[in-house]
């Protein structure tokens, strides 16, 4: 079953409404009160664009992923430079390193589904 955002502060309006008319319940209230506060509050969520070169330098230790969902370690030791090309190593769960170029799309989150 799943419900909707306006479903749930709906839901938990009415039941604000009811606890209302019993003493000793104002904790109850003040929470239903955050909750629909929380529910009513957009999130944003930033574009999951590919990372750039210094976005990855500061990943350090930290997961990336690639445009196929895998999942990557970045770990910046292994960064080097040669002549005009940078190439940022990052090491998959069985600790395999691989060497991957600047052009290469990394994302923070998994990429979402089209």
């Amino acid at each position: 079953m799943s419900m909707t955002r306006e479903e749930a502060i709906c839901t938990l309006e009415r039941l604000q409404h009811t606890e209302s008319k019993w003493p000793g319940t104002e904790d109850t209230l003040e929470a239903l009160d955050l909750a629909i506060t929380a529910l009513r509050t957009p999130t944003l969520t930033p574009p999951n664009e590919p990372l750039t070169l210094e976005q990855l330098r500061e990943m350090d230790g930290e997961p990336v992923w690639d445009e196929n969902g895998k999942c990557y370690l970045v770990d910046t030791t292994y960064r080097f430079c040669s002549c005009s090309d940078i190439e940022i190593a990052i090491v998959d769960k069985n600790g395999d390193v691989k060497r991957y170029p600047q052009r290469r799309a990394l994302y923070r989150r998994p990429p979402e589904e089209e």
